[in-house]
């Protein structure tokens, strides 16, 4: 039999039979498939640490634990793997336990492989199919998400620069000694923010993911360009040398969004800090200015959709929603000076299937 699923699965065996886990890992290898096999219910725990999986067969009497008690340790994973529980036939009423332990089947002993060929490849096939329906409802969510930012951003972000463009080579059509290196300093620096902003529409890679260092960079230096008075100042704690997930440069709009409220709340003087820290799995983002802070009566509903001192009300409420979309979160945090907004966001898995 040859695979016909197109999607290549990590699976677990967990069987105290060391023939029957090298037999199963091979046929789980001809079908172009990865596999890794444990001999006990702890060496299986430890195994699928750190590592994603998508099937695994796990024998019903373990030396050391219950087959039942690590599968409800397997299926507390994340991706939800599908867990066929192997045992004899006649031990358990297999409809009960199906329903009793969520398990995807049961595999009885003595082991047929043509069994397992089939279980394997129409798992694979299912798997396949709900990622790529998963992944379809991410693209067409992020499209959604994507056609807001572009509104808000082309009516009011892209206009203002274009505006301020526009006044600066008026100035210089109506009087030629207007031109000078700090008016066309001026110039690039505002068309090149304008940049930044509208690449935000452009087809990317999905796959490609987006060094967020550089992101942060070009728009702050693009910001002290625009307004030679302001300063950014960009501390990194550990390595920040990291990858974010695809739509990252959604983010774009958020730091944009942010640092201009900063230049409208505070002054085109303002300081600001951006610390950037990262943990294990998560890294964290704040930014700090030395303005007047947010006022008392709109801080619970900051987020919300309409929420504003001046007309609008949508910059933040969509910075939260790019934020939740790429699994962060964003708050304002308690200070004494000015505001501080946090911005949490999950880093790139680096997790490998690894065979032991």
């Amino acid at each position: 039999m040859t695979p016909n699923s197109n999607y290549c699965c990590n699976v677990l065996i967990v069987d105290d039979n060391e023939s029957v886990c090298r037999s199963l890992e091979m046929i789980v290898q001809n079908l172009g498939h990865k596999a890794c096999s444990a001999l006990t219910g702890h060496s299986a725990i430890e195994q699928i640490k750190n590592h994603i999986l998508d099937i695994a067969f796990v024998d019903h009497d373990l030396p050391d634990m219950d087959g039942v008690i690590l599968i409800d340790e397997i299926k507390k994973k994340d991706e939800n793997p599908d867990v066929f529980m192997i045992m004899p036939e006649s031990s358990v009423h297999r409809t009960e336990l199906v329903i009793r332990e969520d398990i995807s089947g049961v595999i009885k002993k003595p082991i047929v492989m043509e069994e397992i060929l089939l279980v394997v490849e129409t798992t694979a096939t299912k798997r396949k199919l709900l990622r790529e329906n998963r992944d379809l409802k991410n693209q067409i969510n992020e499209f959604k998400l994507q056609l807001e930012i572009s509104s808000l951003a082309i009516s009011h972000d892209a206009i203002n620069d274009l505006q301020l463009l526009l006044g600066r080579l008026d100035l210089i059509s109506q009087d030629p000694q207007n031109l000078n290196m700090n008016s066309i300093d001026l110039c690039f620096a505002v068309a090149k923010r304008m940049a930044i902003l509208l690449n935000l529409f452009k087809e990317h890679d999905p796959d490609r993911p987006m060094n967020f260092l550089n992101l942060v960079k070009e728009l702050t230096d693009s910001y002290m360009s625009v307004f030679p008075k302001m300063r950014i100042k960009i501390i990194c704690k550990n390595s920040a040398d990291f990858q974010l997930p695809s739509g990252s440069k959604m983010l774009i709009f958020v730091f944009n969004n942010l640092l201009s409220n900063i230049i409208k709340h505070a002054s085109k003087a303002a300081e600001v800090e951006i610390i950037i820290s990262r943990g294990k799995d998560r890294v964290l983002i704040d930014i700090q200015d030395n303005g007047p802070g947010v006022v008392s009566h709109i801080k619970d509903k900051l987020f919300e959709y309409g929420t504003s001192t001046t007309d609008g009300g949508r910059g933040l409420y969509l910075s939260r929603r790019v934020i939740e979309y790429l699994g962060g979160t964003i708050e304002l945090l308690p200070t004494t000076t000015g505001a501080r907004f946090r911005i949490t966001l999950p880093v790139i898995s680096q997790r490998k299937w690894t065979f032991h």
